[in-house]
């Protein structure tokens, strides 16, 4: 008889509720529509309930994190991380290429896990600091974290999928803990591989972290918009928005905070303009686009004016900056189709938006110009 106690056993209230919160999450992904609708809306959505059983549950969870790592070179991923002491928390945050593709603290295990195509497993509370080969791994020694485990979910063609777990607890994970968890996500997979799939097509035209539409939707928005306005002579305006001393705030508070602001900035916009905008995008690091259809001048410098105000209304702390909050600058372009060539192009109308945008940044912050 093995000495290992077994899920179902009625060995301990402890196990029976575990066992319970694996049954649960079972029938969660294998009864999830494949279409996800809310809240199943991405793989976060999705595996935010399993967060939420296992830690209930009493797995000794501490770290959680599920990553997207793009198998060829040129595209993008996404993280989730949790904050396992408050399952509700969940932070998504995009990730170019280059992040992934370096062999650094950061992205080596999870290259050693997309290699191998099997689990890696670092018993951190055995291993001298010097002996670990990932300087990730030292960090979380040091931060007292006794087990890691980094998990391949498969792949959907484009993406690998790793989830990585840690416990703090004295001992790590025991090996019934790691039976139950090794099944879970056998039944798992074939969900969350397919709401990664739905999730993967999405990102051809909207931005992962702030869910508006990316640069490359928007401008074939409005190329679409310049056709129309050539054929109906309505004109229309384009607003570049874009946060003032941004790059400061990334490197004082970090990218988590960074992440949070914009994800504000993207919700405040999306109440005064509408949910499912397309004509609302995300086009930047911080900066964001906004394609007003027959809306010109007075009107135009009006919402801008309102934007840069509500910004600062949320009053996200800025110290390196020279106001107290967060403040924005705009650059205003109005297309007149009268008195533009007729094969005036959407990055033209851009570039123009930018230079109106950069002369509002050296004039002061929180204003808006329309261009000389």
């Amino acid at each position: 008889m093995s000495a290992v106690p077994m899920i179902g056993s009625g060995s301990s209230r402890r196990h029976q509720l575990q066992l319970k919160a694996i049954r649960a999450l079972k029938a969660i992904w294998v009864e999830a529509d494949q279409t996800f609708p809310p809240p199943y809306r991405n793989p976060a959505d999705l595996l935010q309930h399993g967060v939420r059983h296992l830690v209930a549950a009493g797995f000794p969870l501490h770290r959680i994190a599920l990553a997207l790592v793009p198998i060829e070179t040129g595209q993008g991923g996404i993280q989730y991380w949790w904050d396992v002491e408050n399952p509700e928390v969940v932070r998504s945050f995009f990730r170019g290429s280059e992040f992934f593709a370096g062999m650094d603290h950061r992205t080596s295990v999870l290259h050693a896990v997309c290699e191998k195509k099997a689990p890696e497993r670092l018993l951190l509370e055995n291993l001298k600091l010097d002996d670990i080969p990932y300087a990730l791994a030292r960090d979380m020694r040091r931060e007292r974290y006794t087990d890691y485990i980094a998990v391949p979910l498969g792949s959907d063609g484009s993406h690998e999928l790793i989830l990585t777990m840690a416990t703090q607890r004295p001992g790590g994970f025991l090996l019934w803990e790691l039976a139950a968890l090794k099944r879970l996500v056998g039944t798992m997979v074939p969900t969350v591989l397919a709401c990664v799939g739905h999730e993967g097509r999405q990102w051809g035209w909207r931005d992962p972290l702030t869910a508006l539409s990316n640069r490359g939707s928007f401008e074939q928005q409005l190329s679409q918009q310049i056709a129309l306005s050539r054929v109906t002579g309505d004109p229309f305006s384009l607003v570049i928005l874009d946060l003032d001393d941004f790059g400061a705030y990334n490197d004082t508070f970090g990218h988590f905070c960074a992440d949070d602001s914009l994800q504000a900035i993207a919700r405040l916009l999306t109440r005064r303009l509408g949910a499912d905008n397309p004509l609302l995008a995300r086009v930047g690091a911080d900066a964001f686009a906004i394609l007003l259809p027959s809306v010109t001048g007075a009107e135009t410098e009006r919402l801008a004016a309102e934007l840069v105000v509500e910004i600062q209304g949320l009053r996200i702390a800025h110290p390196p900056a020279l106001d107290p909050f967060m403040s924005a600058s705009v650059g205003i372009e109005t297309h007149w189709p009268l008195l533009e060539p007729e094969d005036a192009q959407a990055s033209e109308l851009l570039a123009r938006a930018e230079i109106a945008l950069n002369r509002a940044r050296q004039t002061k912050r929180s204003c808006q110009l329309m261009p000389q």
